[in-house]
């Protein structure tokens, strides 16, 4: 996350080596689970903090897309509103699960000393349940496609074959996207419902 926020916004690179670094720095992440799991430490909070720095990653991309022009402006805030939708319905998750756990173990509120069992409990049950499904997790790629051909486009294959490629894989990324906020927002209603 550091080295794509330096990359886009710290370095004085033209805008074709900014993305050539970030679709590098993008595929690293494909190896962190990998590697988590090669390492026996797959299970922790590294699920939960891994797509929120992913999260991050793409907001920083937005944000040096929008401010180099190499997207229209539109289709930026369609994907920002998306990304936004699903960071919402994850925030609302998790807290009904702090909720859900603070009821099940029988506090009144979260103190200093209960704090620890609830919070585990809370971590146990949202690995569970709110792990990133396959679509979210194809949006993201396609997002990514999108960048590369964006960097083909300006640097290697100029035309309207990887032009088109990208607007697809872009258009791709959004119809993913909207599944995925459907289902997590399934999952936050029906987690709702077991607290009534």
């Amino acid at each position: 996350m550091v080295l794509i926020f330096l990359t886009l916004f710290l370095t004085s690179w033209d805008n074709e080596a900014k993305l050539f670094w970030y679709f590098v720095l993008e595929i690293t992440d494909a190896f962190d689970g990998r590697l988590a799991k090669w390492a026996g430490n797959d299970k922790g909070i590294g699920k939960i903090i891994d797509p929120t720095v992913d999260k991050f990653d793409k907001f920083f991309l937005l944000l040096f897309l929008l401010d180099s022009k190499l997207l229209e402006r539109w289709i930026i805030q369609v994907i920002f509103s998306g990304e936004l939708v699903v960071l919402s319905i994850a925030v609302i998750g998790i807290s009904l699960s702090i909720r859900r756990q603070r009821i099940k173990s029988g506090y009144a509120s979260i103190t200093k000393f209960n704090c620890r069992e609830i919070f585990g409990k809370a971590k146990a049950e949202i690995l569970k349940k709110w792990e990133i499904d396959i679509i979210g997790r194809a949006a993201m790629v396609l997002y990514t496609s999108t960048v590369a051909l964006i960097f083909l486009n300006i640097r290697l294959w100029k035309g309207d074959i990887p032009e088109v490629l990208g607007i697809a894989s872009c258009f791709a990324g959004v119809l993913a996207r909207i599944v995925s906020i459907i289902i997590y927002g399934a999952n936050v209603y029906k987690a709702q419902k077991e607290l009534i």
